[in-house]
């Protein structure tokens, strides 16, 4: 966190700002933080904070709330005891193609991570992006994820072999 005196232009990064939650309830919270002056918002940034308190048993699998977290043990008990029953895999992990086809022709799937997280009762939704830098159309010297694969029928075959692999 940054504090500048606007004035002079002077910045130093040692200030804190603490604040008190609304309530005491576990749940999802959005905090929003705006910066201003002379009465005028310069700046806004929000984020997205759960709140979890020991209890005797998680929420209900019944809810609708999604997230993104690490496939391992304490990220996926915090999860469900956070009420989140959809888990997104998000990069490097999972669906994505840069993820499942980092060599042409060579799959890789992230099973024991995707086990883990079924075993545990989460609802999983992949996604089917980020296009691996063999296959790309990338200008060179760039991130080739953002980019269009060169041949579509190596993205259908990829999606294909991806949907195959985790159907059900």
């Amino acid at each position: 966190i940054y504090q500048c005196d606007w004035s002079s232009d002077v910045c130093s990064s040692d200030l804190s700002l603490p604040f008190n939650l609304p309530s005491k309830k576990a749940g999802y919270y959005r905090i929003i933080a705006l910066l201003s002056r002379a009465g005028r918002t310069i700046d806004r940034s929000e984020m997205a904070v759960g709140i979890v308190y020991p209890r005797k048993s998680p929420p209900s699998f019944a809810s609708p709330f999604g997230n993104h977290v690490r496939f391992n043990q304490q990220s996926l008990n915090v999860a469900r005891m956070l009420g989140v029953s959809w888990l997104r895999m998000h990069p490097p992990m999972g669906t994505t193609w840069m993820a499942v086809e980092p060599e042409k022709g060579n799959p890789e799937f992230q099973d024991a991570g995707v086990d883990m997280a079924r075993n545990k009762g989460f609802h999983i939704l992949g996604s089917l992006f980020a296009t691996p830098n063999w296959a790309s159309e990338r200008p060179r010297k760039t991130d080739s994820w953002a980019y269009p694969p060169r041949s579509l029928m190596q993205w259908r075959n990829y999606v294909y072999r991806t949907v195959k692999h985790y159907r059900g």
